[in-house]
């Protein structure tokens, strides 16, 4: 079940964050998520879905920020910046005025996974989610979100595809989905085709 908790130790190391460039792009796609139902808000409240983009000058990636799942526009102040991690540690440090979503370390976990991969897609459907599982495209085992078991099998799943443009279930976050790939308008596409 989504909590929304972060569950890794995240140390800002400072309230800004570098120029995140794609934005407009990223709030593009996010819209259009949005209205399919792939992000937003539950029954509990709890905002789900989240998107990331690579850097593409340093180290690192963008996402947005923990709890924005049914917000329409984010701002520069929405997105941080994660500038490094351990996955074994269950540990980032991240650069921005917000807290990094609660999958930032499976984010993370693709980067590391796939040097091809420049956005990745966290989104929740469940029929999809169940196709998906039922094709065989899910990571294995149970392993809860935000966890670093959860981004090791991420990573594994990546690795064992290299170079492809994936769209997967993750077997133990009931509902959950991996988009990625190396362009954010192509993955975003691919998902919302997916859920047709």
């Amino acid at each position: 079940m989504e909590t929304g908790v972060i569950k890794f130790a995240a140390k800002r190391i400072s309230p800004t964050a570098s120029a995140f460039l794609a934005l407009d792009e990223l709030n593009r796609c996010r819209e259009k998520l949005l209205k399919a139902g792939l992000l937003g808000r539950d029954n509990n409240g709890i905002g789900f879905g989240n998107v990331s983009v690579r850097c593409s000058a340093e180290a690192g990636f963008h996402i947005t920020a923990s709890g924005l799942g049914d917000r329409a526009i984010l701002d520069a102040n929405d997105v941080v910046q994660v500038t490094g991690w351990d996955l074994l540690r269950n540990q980032a440090e991240f650069r921005g005025a917000s807290n990094p979503s609660s999958e930032s370390l499976t984010h993370a976990a693709i980067y590391d996974a796939d040097d091809c991969v420049h956005a990745v897609i966290h989104a929740h459907d469940l029929p999809l989610w169940q196709r998906l599982l039922a094709a065989g495209q899910a990571t294995p085992g149970s392993a809860e979100y935000g966890t670093p078991a959860m981004a090791e099998a991420v990573k594994e799943f990546v690795i064992a595809r290299k170079g492809q443009e994936l769209l997967f279930a993750m077997k133990g976050h009931d509902g959950g989905l991996i988009c990625c790939g190396s362009k954010l308008d192509a993955i975003c596409a691919r998902l919302l085709e997916g859920k047709k």
